[in-house]
């Protein structure tokens, strides 16, 4: 999941931003970020345990935060929890600087809540298994035991549904059930 990091009611031009993200690193995994401003770049980045502190500078005459910019994109990884839980993400020790150089402490900014919820998809990947083996084991044709011309297409179809839910990485609990109802209904129709 991303999280997309903003500053607003920026009345000076920003030219140079330090700041730190927290995180609970037994629920969530920090994998990267991306500067979202045009010509403000990051110039440094160090990760602890549970945050990683961000440099930011501007690149030239023109690229200083004003007004509300978005400035950061954060992306994060869910770890397996086996049970839902509720995380947050939250900002400290955030500084700015203008064009003099001189740094300004900005309030921190409120937590970011996140739901990480479990979905088991272990169901669905199994009736996937069994109505693809239903359908590779099938011959379409007019004689006794073989399939009518054009099933196989239509069974085909609602497995690719089926495997696109599983490869979803944001499915839902709900999704995946809906999933698991509209594949059984196709594999009685097929059998």
């Amino acid at each position: 999941f991303d999280v997309s990091y903003v500053l607003s009611n920026v009345t000076e031009s920003v030219y140079a931003l330090d700041q730190t993200i927290h995180y609970d690193p037994a629920q969530v995994e920090f994998l990267s970020v991306d500067a979202l401003k045009s010509g403000f770049s990051i110039v440094g980045q160090k990760e602890g345990e549970g945050q990683v502190r961000i440099l930011m500078a501007s690149t030239g005459i023109g690229s200083a935060i004003t007004g509300t910019t978005p400035v950061l994109k954060l992306h994060f990884k869910a770890k397996a929890a086996g049970q839902n839980l509720t995380s947050s993400i939250f900002l400290t020790d955030v500084a700015v600087a203008g064009e003099n150089g001189i740094e300004t402490t900005v309030s921190n900014g409120s937590a970011f809540k996140i739901q990480i919820m479990v979905v088991d998809k272990a169901a669905l990947q199994a009736l996937i298994t069994r109505a693809q083996a239903s359908h590779d084991a099938a011959v379409e044709g007019a004689g006794i035991g073989k399939y009518p011309v054009g099933s196989k297409a239509t069974l085909q179809a609602a497995i690719n549904s089926a495997k696109a839910v599983v490869n979803q990485g944001g499915a839902s609990q709900e999704q995946v059930k809906q999933a698991i109802d509209e594949l059984q209904v196709a594999l009685q129709a097929f059998t």
